[in-house]
């Protein structure tokens, strides 16, 4: 009599929570000596099922031994899910879960199948930000014969927030700043920015940047930002803000604000300095509305035109990159007066103003000399230098009220001596 075969399909392990399993009919089945026709894995415990399958077969009876085991089922526990997600952030998930499960989570873009050990991670894609809400349905399976178990979560999925970036600054120095940023995403989001260059740095928060007298250099901002939903991000803008170095102008005119019509020449030197590049000069003078362009030069000699009055010197410095700064100074061209020789002064300041000492002018002297006696001959001042005037003092004492005489010599610059004698009234 040939031994009958045993073809068998029962599953290893079986969970506990599945439905009642019908055993094959063409074989007789014992579980702890008791027959049985199906197994009801609830109503054994977890563990190592032993069954004795037998068969007769021409009088004679064969038996098999079939181990099944019966597990847990293929439950799971997500912990630690976060109220909410911010953009560029990415999910991370605790799952507990036993050996034998096995999850698919379906996202709105991508499927993970997980099967080991371990947390969930997941980069949340376009369609996240779309609905606002990550939402994930979670299946789980096994290769035992157990049902699935499924469960779903929504995590709210929020924008991070933004900020236009403004558009790119050129300008001269000194430069003052005033924009207003435009929130572009985010939840009322509050700011702090940093505006710096290599060798300056100046912060601040909110919507408007201000911020007065940038020098000349590139400008980097910094932006930091959260919102009301607690989301977090930063921008970078490197080259924010291109400010150019401005030149510094200052001239002198060798000391010389009167000019007399016949000795008009004037020399001027040019004291501009900039911090970075290099300028170009364009001097001017104006005597009336019209300015007049005279020299590019950098220290020019120039012959003022034939007229006398206020003339106003300019001397306007432009950079490489058109930053431009200007300085003005007046210089006074007189007619060809060799002396102006007051007829009174008033030393106690009662007079008007600038006549409280008796003062020669003269635009012409090479050398000059001036003595002035009182009504009876006394010498009561003498000088030899035309800036030097007389304050109705001799000897420290004040002189009295009346007329004194004065006797001037004056040699102008070529050479002419003239000689001015007069009287002058001193009223006190």
């Amino acid at each position: 009599v040939c031994k009958p075969s045993f073809d068998l399909a029962l599953p290893n392990a079986i969970c506990s929570d599945n439905a009642i399993i019908s055993l094959p009919p063409e074989y007789k089945w014992l579980l702890k000596n008791q027959e049985i026709n199906s197994i009801n894995p609830i109503n054994n415990p977890t563990g190592t099922l032993t069954l004795l399958a037998s068969k007769e077969t021409e009088g004679c009876t064969f038996d098999s031994t079939i181990s099944v085991n019966i597990i847990e089922p293929i439950t799971y526990t997500i912990k630690n899910i976060p109220t909410h997600i911010c953009e560029g952030q990415n999910l991370e998930l605790e799952v507990n879960r036993g050996d034998y499960t096995n999850l698919k989570i379906d996202f709105c873009s991508t499927v993970l199948d997980v099967n080991k050990r371990g947390n969930i991670a997941y980069q949340p894609s376009a369609c996240d930000l779309v609905s606002n809400n990550i939402s994930a349905n979670i299946t789980s399976y096994s290769d035992a014969l157990c049902p699935s178990h499924a469960s779903s979560i929504t995590i709210p999925y929020f924008n991070a927030p933004e900020v236009n970036l403004p558009k790119l600054i050129f300008e001269c120095e000194p430069f003052s700043m005033d924009m207003e940023l435009e929130v572009k995403q985010g939840l009322n989001p509050a700011i702090n920015y940093t505006i710096e260059s290599d060798y300056n740095k100046q912060s601040g928060n909110g919507l408007s940047i201000k911020h007065h007298n940038l020098k000349h250099g590139k400008y980097a901002l910094r932006i930091n930002l959260k919102d009301k939903n607690g989301c977090h991000s930063k921008q970078y803008l490197p080259n924010f803000a291109t400010i150019w170095a401005t030149p510094s102008v200052d001239f002198s005119m060798a000391n010389k604000q009167r000019l007399s019509l016949s000795e008009r020449e004037i020399n001027l030197y040019n004291y501009t300095t900039i911090s970075s590049g290099n300028f170009t000069n364009k001097w001017y003078y104006k005597n009336s509305a019209i300015a007049t362009l005279f020299s590019d030069q950098n220290n020019p000699s120039y012959k003022l035109p034939a007229d006398t009055g206020i003339f106003n010197i300019m001397l306007v410095a432009s950079s490489e990159n058109n930053c431009s700064d200007t300085a003005k100074k007046n210089v006074l061209v007189v007619p060809d007066i060799i002396a102006f020789i007051p007829s009174a002064f008033t030393p106690n300041n009662k007079g008007p103003h600038g006549n409280e000492v008796f003062k020669i002018t003269s635009d012409h002297a090479a050398s000059f000399n001036i003595d002035i006696y009182n009504r009876w001959g006394q010498k009561v001042f003498y000088s030899n230098d035309i800036e030097v005037s007389w304050d109705g003092t001799f000897k420290g004492q004040f002189c009295q009220n009346g007329v004194y005489l004065y006797s001037i010599n004056l040699v102008n610059q070529t050479g002419l001596e003239y000689t001015y004698q007069g009287t002058v009234n001193l009223i006190r």
